[in-house]
Order: structure tokens, then sequence, then C-alpha cells
């Protein structure tokens, strides 16, 4: 049995809004929202629309609640807060870049990279960022696929 819905229905404005908002480039989060809203106005209960959508029912109650309280505005999510990136787009690019490379190509006698060597390559001759922690770099270039991870030997 599905839960009622009290949930006012999106208005012609407010669907045609939401159509424009689908067919842009948006995060799997907005998209659900907008299409929970959407598919809400054309007649689809909760249990349905978790089913069309793949999601719990709970999510499409938590979503048409947020839509009942602050309308559209309740698709966008508040930004996230925290400190601001210390290292930019630009500035990631650059150092994936400079991690598919070998060191010899750039000039060192190095034959493969280390986390120290490429740390010190990108802060003192390079100069692509001030600082960086060694943890930090291993986690940007996992996040990019770029970290081997050596296997360890066990001697029985």
């Amino acid at each position: 049995m599905t839960r009622s819905l009290t949930v006012r229905k999106p208005t012609r404005r407010e669907i045609r809004k939401l159509e424009l908002m689908l067919e842009s480039e948006l995060t799997s989060q907005v998209r659900r929202r907008a299409e929970t809203i959407l598919y809400h106005g054309l007649g689809l209960n909760g249990r349905q629309l978790a089913e069309a959508l793949r999601v719990h029912p709970n999510t499409v109650y938590a979503d048409l609640q947020a839509f009942a309280r602050e309308g559209l505005a309740c698709v966008h999510p508040l930004p996230v807060g925290g400190t601001p990136r210390r290292i930019l787009d630009q500035q990631r690019n650059t150092l994936w870049h400079y991690a598919e490379c070998l060191p010899r190509d750039l000039g060192l006698s190095a034959p493969r990279w280390t986390l120290t060597n490429f740390r010190e390559f990108l802060v003192k001759r390079q100069r692509v960022l001030k600082r960086i922690s060694l943890e930090h770099l291993r986690r940007l270039l996992k996040k990019r696929s770029l970290l081997s991870s050596r296997r360890t030997q066990t001697h029985q």
C-alpha cells in the first residue's frame, strides 16, 4: 500500500522549466529530483515513481516533500560547505599530464616517478603547486588511476 501524497502537482510553467532543465547536462541527483517532480505531475504515485526511477520510495517521498516546501528551488542542492579547493582544475590537469610522462622525457635522471620525486618536480622545478602533501598527491593520482601499487612479497 502506498502512502498518500498530498503534494501539489507542478504548474504548467514549472513543467516547462523542468523539461528545459532535463535537456541540459545535470548531475544524477538533480536529474532524479526533476524527473520525480515531472512524473508526479503526470499522475504517478510514489511506488510507481520509485520503480520508474529505480530508487527507494523514501527517496521519492523526500523529493516530493522538498518540492512542497521549496518549489523548484529544491531541485538544485545547496552548496556544499567546507573550505574551497586549493588545487584548481588546471593545476590538476597539469599534474596528471606530467604524471603520464616519464621523468627522463622531462630531463630528469630518474627512470620512474616516486611520490617524493614527483612532488619535488611539481613544487620546485615546474612550480605547478606551492606545496602538496605526499598523501594528497597519492590520492589525486589514484583518482585518475595513475598510481601503481607495488606488490609486496611474503616469504614463508
